[in-house]
């Protein structure tokens, strides 16, 4: 599922594990950082279904089921993440 973590105005932000961690413990990834910027950062997704298009979503909640720790020490980092459909009121986990 290609993504892309950018705020309102285009600016591309950390990669998108480190934008989902932060959104984790969090619950918001802030605004850009670049300087003058300051707009709202998203986490967009595009899910591609054959023969019906795309479906643009955002990530809207992220679960960490691993600590930072057991994190590294496994070399993964499973998470669950709640989006919501951009067009529509529908929300996927």
């Amino acid at each position: 599922m290609p993504s892309v973590v950018a705020c309102d105005k285009g600016h591309r932000c950390p990669s998108c594990r480190e934008a989902a961690i932060l959104l984790s413990k969090s619950g918001s990834l802030g605004s850009c950082q670049r300087e003058g910027c300051g707009a709202v950062r998203r986490y967009l997704l595009t899910q591609e279904y054959p023969g019906k298009g795309s479906v643009k979503f955002e990530l809207e909640r992220v679960i960490r089921l691993y600590t930072d720790e057991d994190a590294a020490n496994d070399g993964y980092d499973p998470m669950l993440y709640l989006l919501r459909r951009q067009d529509a009121d529908e929300r996927r986990v």
